[in-house]
């Protein structure tokens, strides 16, 4: 029901996002990102504005940003064109958030989704192969209409044969006037339950794995908060969390970190070196 009543995209002027970025780096900002509902899909309403490798291209060209990042994208709006240049340029992060919804095709078919789970593990294995260090994310839903343990079972062997740090799994729910809720094979409660802990249990132990195989590596980042603290933040261009000591923290963003030491599932390392 959401497209419904949310109505039609409607994307921001090119002009304007760069103007917001300039804005953001004049005030210290060293990091934007990119986020929306249908990113993927920017400029399709506009005319002669181009699409969102236009926009890449045009914030990387005209702006001074450190760090750009792209939030939640489909899988069918990324094209060889955008993820090669995305893949090209140091400042936008190693970061892809994908929302695949299922790893079964039938599922998906269901869903209307305009994917195969084949073509989301082909992206991501592009996307590592050509950057080993990248944050792969996958948004999730469980549960949904006619989601038997098979269907759900290829869910699991698409998640274990895929690389990927992080997921957020999100139980069905039936929205009014939509064809899913008056679907028959509705899930019940318990099963989704069970489901939602297995995926939860593999996203906690993939991201304390992927968090762990840092230690000793050192990363870009930019620290975070407002310095009051003995104990800074930082997060690296993978979007790891890294803590660090406050007196270390006089350079100017992004500075280096080199991360230390994984304990009680948080990342602590030390400033070695300022700049990208």
């Amino acid at each position: 029901i959401i497209p419904f009543t949310r109505g039609p995209s409607r994307s921001r002027p090119l002009s304007d996002i760069v103007e917001q970025v300039h804005r953001f780096v004049a005030n210290g900002y060293a990091e934007v990102v990119l986020t929306g509902i249908h990113l993927g899909a920017w400029g399709e309403d506009l005319e002669g504005e181009g699409d969102l490798l236009t926009l890449l291209k045009a914030i990387v060209r005209e702006t001074d940003l450190p760090r750009l990042r792209i939030s939640s994208i489909e899988p069918m709006q990324l094209n060889d064109h955008l993820l090669d240049f995305w893949l090209s340029q140091e400042r936008i992060s190693p970061f892809l958030h994908l929302s695949i919804q299922s790893g079964d095709d039938e599922i998906l078919r269901r869903m209307r989704r305009r994917y195969t789970a084949g073509h989301c593990r082909q992206i991501v294995e592009r996307f590592v192969q050509r950057k080993p260090e990248s944050y792969v994310g996958f948004d999730l839903i469980v549960g949904f209409p006619g989601e038997t343990e098979a269907h759900f079972g290829r869910t699991l062997h698409f998640l274990e044969n895929t690389p990927w740090a992080k997921l957020h799994a999100f139980p069905f729910s039936p929205r009014p006037l939509t064809a899913a809720a008056r679907y028959p094979d509705q899930v019940s409660s318990a099963i989704v339950k069970q489901r939602m802990d297995t995926l939860l249990a593999m996203s906690e132990e993939r991201y304390c794995a992927f968090q762990s195989r840092h230690v000793g590596v050192t990363l870009p980042a930019i620290p975070i908060g407002n310095g009051e603290s003995s104990i800074q933040r930082a997060v690296t261009d993978n979007y790891l969390t890294v803590y660090f000591r406050e007196k270390e923290s006089s350079c100017t963003p992004p500075i280096r970190l080199n991360i230390e030491e994984f304990r009680d599932g948080k990342l602590f390392g030390k400033i070695v070196a300022a700049g990208k």
